[in-house]
């Protein structure tokens, strides 16, 4: 007796997420090794270890790791199994045996990477109109095929370590010449943030390499199986041959990328927006220092929490750095999906007006410049071949 076919949707996702189980596995094998290890002392000579910020970076790559296996979902669920073992890690250590310390800091410095990673998982969920959807769905594709491949993989490792030894050097010999005190956290929180951002160079590399070759084909975003094959009518629309997602002819271009004027006028927005919330905090901060200066007796906490270790400060300042930055991405990421989602009225390149322009099968062209843009006619909803409100929103959570 024949087997069932495997359901395309569900065949997709393990082949995309089986990669980040194998290196989830391995970093929390290590990472567990690593906590676990009897009387680590990671100092050297007289200066201490910043072992709060080790937490934190940790931490943060383990939250990340398991949110990309996607053994779990939902956002609230990862969160809550996150922080659980972040404790768990924290309180097995406490075993004699082992001879380490429990330390509730340190329970916090792992929460706050967790925190900053939460903060980055929801600005880059998917907002806005179908238009932006769609373009959201196409780049998560191309993300989860980039990283199917053990040669990216590869590339993205070696961009990161470059990074990493690149701006940890230039901060310990500045830090050497400044305040030589402060050189091992300067130069973990240098290195950690080159590390985070030669990943990011990486990826983008790879995207930008990969993606018209894996946009050729006409692949369905949820099955990954080809559409080129399929029924679409006269406004673009289909269905995937294999797995019955909707489709539009649209979702393969590739937008454009901002013009300069426009990625400035994004970056002052969200640049914006953190500004706010950083006077916000140094308000707040300022509040506090009033309030234990008036009255020591009665919020005497707050002298605590200021002589509090220095690494651990800095796990705190890391941690509203990680959000406040999250939130101005999500910022500029709402004002994007804006000029997505208006792209059959203006053009995304060069603002001309194509309201106007005539469109065939769901996609014009700018009279102005040429370039490309997507139109989904209207009145044709659920019953003419449109996607719903609600199966957008239902494709982007299978993705997420």
């Amino acid at each position: 007796m024949a087997e069932p076919a495997a359901d395309p949707k569900h065949e997709r996702r393990r082949q995309a997420s089986r990669p980040w189980r194998i290196v989830f596995i391995l970093y929390a094998i290590a990472l567990t090794i690593g906590t676990h290890w009897p009387r680590l002392d990671l100092s050297v000579g007289d200066v201490r270890a910043p072992d709060k910020i080790i937490h934190q970076f940790a931490f943060a790559g383990l939250a990340f790791l398991l949110w990309r296996t996607r053994w779990l979902r939902g956002l609230d669920l990862w969160f809550a199994v996150a922080l659980i073992w972040i404790m768990l890690d924290e309180f097995t250590q406490a075993i004699p045996i082992l001879g380490r310390t429990f330390s509730w800091f340190d329970i916090l410095a792992g929460w706050c990477g967790a925190v900053i990673v939460a903060a980055w998982l929801w600005a880059y969920r998917p907002i806005g109109g179908e238009h932006a959807r769609r373009h959201h769905a196409q780049t998560i594709f191309v993300y989860e095929s980039v990283f199917m491949g053990f040669g990216n993989w590869t590339r993205i490792a070696l961009y990161s370590a470059g990074m990493l030894l690149l701006v940890g050097t230039a901060c310990a010999v500045f830090m050497w010449q400044v305040h030589p005190d402060g050189l091992v956290p300067a130069v973990m929180v240098g290195a950690g943030a080159g590390g985070v951002g030669g990943f990011y160079v990486g990826m983008d590399t790879c995207f930008r390499r990969n993606r018209p070759r894996l946009l050729e084909n006409q692949p369905c975003f949820t099955c990954g199986r080809s559409c080129a094959e399929a029924t679409i009518d006269e406004d673009g629309r289909g269905r995937c041959p294999a797995c019955g997602a909707s489709i539009h002819l649209g979702q393969w271009l590739e937008t454009p990328d901002l013009s300069r004027r426009a990625i400035l006028g994004l970056a002052s927005s969200g640049f914006g927006i953190f500004f706010l919330l950083s006077v916000l905090a140094v308000a707040v901060y300022i509040g506090f220092l009033l309030l234990f200066f008036s009255h020591p007796d009665r919020f005497f906490f707050i002298g605590r929490l200021a002589r509090t270790a220095v690494d651990m400060r800095i796990v705190i300042d890391l941690t509203l750095l990680g959000v406040f930055t999250a939130l101005a991405a999500r910022f500029a990421r709402r004002l994007r999906a804006r000029q997505v989602d208006e792209q059959d009225r203006r053009c995304l390149d060069c603002r001309h007006d194509v309201h106007m322009t005539r469109s065939e099968r769901g996609i014009g062209r700018c009279p102005e410049c040429g370039t490309p843009f997507v139109r989904f006619e209207a009145g044709t909803g659920a019953g003419g071949g449109g996607v719903p409100g609600s199966e957008l929103k239902a494709a982007d959570r299978d993705r997420q």
